[in-house]
């Protein structure tokens, strides 16, 4: 299979994953799941969980696995757009040609939307049907993600992003600032993968990881070109 015929595969397979896992949440706050599956869907390319498609399938990953740590990386990453593109933070009216979440909606709808995806990601990797051997390894699965998504990776480098706002920056600042933002993330992608398997030794694993923050890095460059370049409805 091409490339682009697999990414396009794994794209509607996730959709799909994903809309179900909304729709199956229970039905005491329709507006909130509404805006969660409207984040969850708005036209991503799920470059993430393709990522994690290509490096599970190379480790022979079990497709549970594989879905349920792409699942719990998309839920980050969707909460994260949400919450970026806020009026405090970014205030973007428009992504991927549609509007922002809390557009859409409302901000407040939009804030617990965000909060809602991030805690559902750990539920995905809590409760989600997993390997035999995947679940002695939740812990450690759930302790990735926190590092990427938080303090240490995604959350630090937002905050060092608009603490950079107006200012000039070093190229390792800036670089150190991608690492963060988007990088965390994508090397979570591998790193998750890696966890849920026992061929690997430590030192594929580092350079997998590697690969994969160089990764998040070319994404980053592409995006800050973008912004420069491109109108927010492309």
């Amino acid at each position: 299979m091409q490339l682009a015929s697999l990414h396009q595969h794994i794209k509607q397979r996730l959709d799909a994953s994903l809309q179900d896992l909304i729709n199956d949440l229970p039905d005491a706050a329709p507006r909130l799941k509404e805006s969660m599956l409207y984040a969850l869907t708005n036209g991503g390319k799920r470059m993430r969980p393709l990522l994690v498609h290509l490096v599970g399938n190379m480790l022979d990953i079990p497709d549970n696995d594989q879905r349920a740590i792409s699942m719990a990386i998309e839920c980050i990453h969707a909460y994260s757009l949400v919450h970026d593109d806020l009026p405090a933070m970014d205030d973007d009216d428009l992504r991927r040609g549609n509007p922002t979440c809390h557009i859409a909606f409302d901000e407040a709808t939009a804030i617990l939307a965000g909060d809602a995806l991030q805690t559902q990601a750990f539920s995905i990797v809590a409760e989600h049907p997993m390997s035999a051997f995947a679940n002695h390894r939740r812990a450690q699965l759930v302790a990735v993600l926190a590092r990427a998504a938080g303090y240490s990776g995604m959350c630090g480098g937002q905050a060092i992003d608009l603490a950079a706002t107006g200012k000039q920056i070093t190229l390792a600042e800036l670089q150190h600032l991608h690492q963060l933002k988007t990088g965390a993330l994508l090397t979570a992608c591998v790193e998750m993968v890696c966890l849920v398997t026992e061929q690997l030794d430590s030192n594929h694993q580092q350079l997998l990881c590697r690969f994969a923050n160089r990764i998040g890095l070319a994404f980053q460059v592409q995006d800050d070109i973008l912004d420069v370049t491109a109108s927010t409805e492309t």
